[in-house]
């Protein structure tokens, strides 16, 4: 029987409602090359859904979230995508779809069984100034409480320089060499530590015993 190819899960959290900017560039490049890898990617552009704040897995009428949440537990790399905004976090859509993801946890402290074991996960981020590994110090904090495992290198970005006579940013960033070769090792670590836990996955049940 062929195996099952593997499934990403991109979030992507960046502000503009039109396509176009930096991030959006960066999940491209990564998706191509989960693609070379023979990983079925998908993405979900945060500011396209309607995701209420709260903590449960459905707020009420209205509420996008239960699809993404299902499309998490269905995925075997998850991918957080966002620009770093006013400072060292993340963007409010991503905040918020973090925030979201605490009701995986109040599910896992009642029946024992975690949804989010077994899945690897890594961040991309952009931005005109420093504070990309700050936004992912803070998502992976919070991914790998929530239960995913995270490779070497896991975390990709593209921060940009300063000034404003410069080229368009997908020609910047298309040309960067650099980050061409950290997004190349970025997808390579997450397939091959997607398929190690598939293969010898964690307990996702935590019956007590060591």
């Amino acid at each position: 029987m062929p195996k099952k190819p593997l499934t990403a899960l991109i979030l992507e959290g960046g502000l503009n409602r039109t396509s176009g900017s930096s991030i959006e560039d960066l999940v491209i490049m990564t998706r191509n090359r989960l693609s070379k890898a023979g990983v079925r990617s998908r993405v979900i552009r945060l500011i396209g859904e309607n995701v209420l704040p709260g903590l449960r897995h459905n707020e009420g009428k209205g509420d996008d979230w239960p699809k993404i949440a299902r499309a998490i537990a269905a995925c075997d790399i998850l991918i957080m995508a966002s620009p770093v905004w006013w400072g060292p976090g993340p963007s409010s859509l991503v905040q918020r779809a973090l925030e979201r993801m605490d009701a995986f946890d109040e599910e896992y402290l009642r029946t024992r069984t975690s949804k989010l074991y077994n899945k690897a996960a890594g961040v991309l981020t952009t931005g005109s100034e420093d504070g990309a590994q700050q936004v992912g110090q803070h998502i992976m904090n919070t991914l790998q409480f929530l239960g995913f495992a995270f490779p070497p290198e896991s975390l990709c970005y593209w921060v940009g320089e300063v000034g404003v006579k410069r080229p368009p940013t997908r020609v910047r960033l298309a040309q960067n060499q650099d980050v061409a070769e950290m997004n190349r090792r970025f997808v390579r670590n997450l397939v091959i530590l997607a398929n190690l836990l598939r293969s010898k996955p964690f307990p996702a049940h935590d019956a007590g015993e060591t």
